[in-house]
């Protein structure tokens, strides 16, 4: 009941305008958990650790890729929840670590090349993503 309540409450932060407009990664990334639980979707809150880097030696995706049997991503432009849903367990397997899917704006320096509003997600959670 109060998780419910804080969901009618919760008020999302302003989009970004400018690359200038990114703050921290972590705050960004628990704000994106909390707009996803807003949403109505249970969601594992990362546990943190002070100083704790990710270090991978080599790149980690081409295994992965190998291991989830894709040998081609020309064709997957514009389906990037999809891969990134399908490939999220090999990516984990690779890492060692979990992963978590996000949905939210592409930037290229200071472009936005995607830019779903708060409420385009809040709709795309509800009816789902269609072309």
């Amino acid at each position: 009941m109060i998780k419910s309540i804080r969901n009618l409450l919760y008020r999302p932060p302003a989009m970004p305008k400018s690359g200038e407009d990114f703050g921290d990664y972590q705050t960004n990334f628990v704000n994106a958990i909390r707009f996803t639980e807003s949403c109505g979707f249970l969601v594992e809150r990362p546990d943190w650790k002070p100083h704790e880097r990710l270090e991978v030696e080599g790149s980690f995706l081409e295994p992965a890729l190998r291991a989830a049997g894709v040998r081609d991503l020309t064709k997957a432009a514009f389906q990037c929840l999809k891969w990134s849903h399908y490939l999220a367990p090999h990516i984990e397997q690779q890492l060692g670590r979990k992963v978590w899917l996000t949905i939210g704006q592409i930037w290229k320096e200071d472009q936005a090349l995607f830019s779903p509003t708060w409420n385009d997600l809040r709709s795309w959670s509800k009816q789902g993503l269609n072309s």
